[in-house]
């Protein structure tokens, strides 16, 4: 339990945090008593909150300005020589301001600022706009102990999956399918344990998937959803909150399933989030998350339920047979392509992926390599055997780091795959190549698995089979 004294002093610095003016390594210590104080958390939700409600309101506060200031120049015949309130830049410098206060301070006194101005703006501006912000609608998902919630995940090239879902905090969540298959999974120091039930089967998957990055570290077009659909969208959310740029627009008014929903919209690069939330409670009703090929939908949300933790308990059932699953979540790197590349050369007859684009994902790659392992066990008159099943999703877990790095590669890495039709050995056919941050040349993979550091001037010719 933490002192309340020790908590007072760290009130400062949580606002610092809020207002990102803490060094990383403390900012990271700061985060990790957070997690672990509900004192620290509630003022730390709540600062948040007010910051982003502030910058919120000041860029629509200057908007709004340069709107009037337009009206005035009209009504005056453009007399005056200067814009009445200096427009928008003038309220920009009056944040700036604002930000070298104390800390606590400068949140107070933003919150007057602009009591002050509203007021003034509001004669010019009754009934322009719904004042409802991005914070005011997205609150429930950051603050919510608990959920629950109807999903439905669309990958291209594969089924469309729904599932009912729980949520509880710090990092549990429990979904079921429409077959019955429950997968509870638990974020605990620094690992994702995942279990898997099949009633029907008295089957049980454990997953252990260990050194997962910190959340601030996971780079921003990897999706974490597969993990736990509930802390991606509310990480994105929060990546949004702290990034003073355009990437936050009003959707303004639409109505879903008989509600009347306003709605904002998240863009960032290979990343679109839609929150839509009831006019009248404010409360999300529906969000949508997009990343390549892959859409997911949460709908029919319930906040801060009471949700017994046994719902959530890892314990398996004594009548159930059990496979355990080790998976390292680090950080992929080319070794792990070049691994992907050579497991899938083995297996596939000597041929490399037939499409390895953008809009590939892991469940693609891995869906061409189970149908191709089936064909062959069946050439043999084989059926699929438990260790055989076991095996596959072991190997398709090692296929799937390389994938990772791929799909975490930059877009100015200027990346290709062409290694369709291409069969190992050939070592003067590049089948991938990209560009590595900082380097002057190309990285450039040939069909014998050869490397080579390549000017841009000598790399290869595109073709239609260049993805």
């Amino acid at each position: 339990m933490s002192n309340r004294n020790d908590c007072k002093n760290r009130r400062e610095a949580i606002a610092a945090l809020v207002l990102g003016e803490l060094e990383t390594q403390a900012a990271g210590e700061l985060r990790k008593h957070i997690d672990v104080c509900e004192v620290c958390r509630n003022l730390y939700q709540a600062l948040a909150g007010e910051e982003e409600t502030i910058r919120s309101a000041f860029n629509a506060i200057a908007h709004r300005t340069e709107m009037i200031e337009e009206r005035l120049v009209e009504q005056f015949d453009k007399h005056s020589p200067q814009p009445l309130l200096h427009g928008s830049a003038a309220l920009r410098r009056l944040w700036v301001g604002l930000r070298t206060m104390k800390q606590i301070t400068k949140i107070a006194a933003a919150v007057l600022i602009i009591i002050g101005i509203g007021g003034i703006i509001a004669v010019f501006t009754r009934g322009t706009g719904s004042g409802v912000t991005f914070a005011d609608i997205v609150r429930p998902l950051l603050t919510a102990r608990t959920a629950t919630f109807k999903a439905t995940h669309k990958v291209k090239g594969a089924p469309t999956q729904t599932f009912e879902g729980m949520f509880m905090e710090p990092a549990r969540i429990r979904q079921t399918t429409a077959e019955g298959v429950v997968v509870i999974s638990d974020l605990q120091q620094g690992k994702i344990i995942t279990l898997m039930l099949i009633p029907a089967e008295k089957k049980a998957v454990v997953m252990e998937m260990e050194n997962i990055p910190e959340m601030e570290n996971i780079p921003e077009n990897e999706d974490q959803s597969q993990f736990n659909m509930f802390l991606e969208i509310r990480r994105r959310i929060q990546q949004a909150q702290e990034t003073e740029d355009e990437s936050v627009e009003f959707l303004g008014e639409q109505e879903i399933n008989g509600l009347s929903a306003i709605g904002y919209q998240v863009q960032k690069p290979g990343v679109d989030i839609t929150v839509w939330a009831d006019a009248e409670t404010l409360l999300p009703i529906r969000v949508e998350i997009s990343m390549g090929p892959v859409a997911s939908t949460m709908s029919d949300i319930v906040f801060d339920v009471e949700l017994d933790e046994a719902l959530f308990t890892l314990e398996i059932p004594e009548e159930y047979t059990v496979r355990t699953l080790q998976v390292d979540a680090s950080e992929p790197t080319e070794k792990d392509l070049f691994e992907m590349f050579r497991i899938w050369t083995d297996q596939m007859d000597g041929s490399f992926p037939s499409v390895f684009d953008r809009n590939a994902t892991m469940m693609t790659l891995a869906m061409e390599f189970v149908k191709y392992q089936k064909k062959k066990m069946r050439q043999k008159g084989q059926e699929p055997s438990e260790q055989d099943i076991l095996g596959l999703q072991k190997t398709i877990m090692k296929i799937g780091r390389g994938g990772m790095f791929v799909q975490q590669l930059p877009p100015d890495s200027d990346w290709h795959y062409a290694g369709k039709g291409v069969k190992l050995g050939d070592a003067d056919t590049p089948i991938f190549w990209y560009q590595p941050k900082d380097s002057d040349t190309y990285r450039v993979i040939y069909g014998d698995l050869s490397v080579k550091d390549v000017a841009p001037e000598d790399l290869p010719k595109e073709s239609a089979e260049t993805n």
